[in-house]
Order: C-alpha cells, then sequence, then structure tokens
C-alpha cells in the first residue's frame, strides 16, 4: 500500500488514474481488516464478486478489481479440489466467467468465454448452463456492436447457437460442435 500511496504523491497523473489508485488502496484496506486467509469456498467468492460490483463507478467506468481478483484466485482454488460438487463446480465457472468479465483490462478477452462454454459443454439444459449463456451471449454480442449495429459473423453466430442449443438441453445438439 505505501508503494501506491507513494506513486500518488511523486508521480503525475491525471484524475482518472489517481482515482483508480485511491479505489485500490480502500480495497486493500478493507482486505487487510479482514484478518486472516478467506474461506477458500463459492460463497465467499460470490460475495467478493458482489462487493465488487456495488463499489462500481458508472461515472467512473470501473469495478473493485481488487475484490474480482481475489474472488478469482479463491475460485481457481476451489476448481482445484477434486472432490467439489458438482453444484459448486457449475458456479464457481459461472462466477469466473462473470468476475473475468468485469475486469477485461487485466486479461485477455476470450477468458470469460472459456469458462462459460465449459460450464454450458459440461452441464447442458441445466440452470447454470441457461445463466451461462445469457452471460456469453451478451459478452459476444457487446463484442460485435458498434456505430453500425450488431453484426454476428457467420461462424460466430453457429456457435452461438449450438451453445444456446445445449443449454437450453437439447442433447442431440452436443454432437453437432
Amino acid at each position: 500500500m505505501q508503494e501506491l500511496k507513494h506513486v500518488i504523491e511523486s508521480v503525475s497523473l491525471t484524475a482518472y488514474e489517481v482515482k483508480i489508485i485511491k479505489a485500490w488502496l480502500t480495497s486493500l484496506r478493507d482486505w487487510k481488516k479482514e484478518g486472516p486467509a478467506p474461506r477458500v469456498d463459492v460463497a465467499t467468492a460470490e460475495d467478493l464478486i458482489t462487493r465488487s460490483t456495488s463499489l462500481h463507478d458508472p461515472a467512473f467506468s470501473a469495478t473493485g478489481s481488487v475484490e474480482l481478483l481475489r474472488a478469482t484466485g479463491i475460485l481457481h482454488r476451489v476448481l482445484e479440489n477434486e472432490s467439489v460438487s458438482n453444484s459448486d463446480h457449475q458456479k464457481a465457472l459461472y462466477l469466473l466467467g462473470l468476475a473475468y468479465s468485469k475486469i477485461p483490462q487485466f486479461f485477455i478477452n476470450e477468458l470469460p468465454e472459456v469458462y462459460l462454454e465449459q460450464i454450458i459443454r459440461t452441464y447442458p439444459g441445466t440452470e447454470a448452463a441457461a445463466d451461462s449463456y445469457e452471460l456469453y451471449e451478451d459478452i459476444i454480442l457487446e463484442g460485435f456492436t458498434g456505430s453500425g449495429g450488431t453484426n454476428v459473423p457467420d461462424d460466430v453466430q453457429k456457435t452461438l447457437d449450438t451453445l444456446k442449443t445445449l443449454a437450453e438441453g437439447d442433447a442431440h445438439a452436443s454432437a453437432t460442435k
């Protein structure tokens, strides 16, 4: 935290950059107050993601990045546990897709889709697959939307169609892709 404070005091930054650093400092102070390491479970990660999105300032265009990064670390540890239940596995994958979709500036843009597609293909016809498809579609459509409207390439649309069918529970669709 001292290093971030030093940056604010010694480097010429824009107001936007100062606001980002101050948000990180606030999150780091809150984390320090929590004490020992958090539990490694889906509920803890979900709480961090919820807190992160509640910190969102629409005029500022940022979320609680520290909370999102902490949540992704917890979720990856959950997925490393071979005895994790199917329910927690599904939820962890969905939350990873959601968290990574909120912090695209730190990761490759395709990372959220990887987790969401894995849920859809692994758990077709489930509520988790349906929720994941909805978020997946939102991310994809946003990526192909501009001033000229939404223009989804044919191959991407075919993938969307296949995943939608899987998410809705058509077992036959798994053979098509």
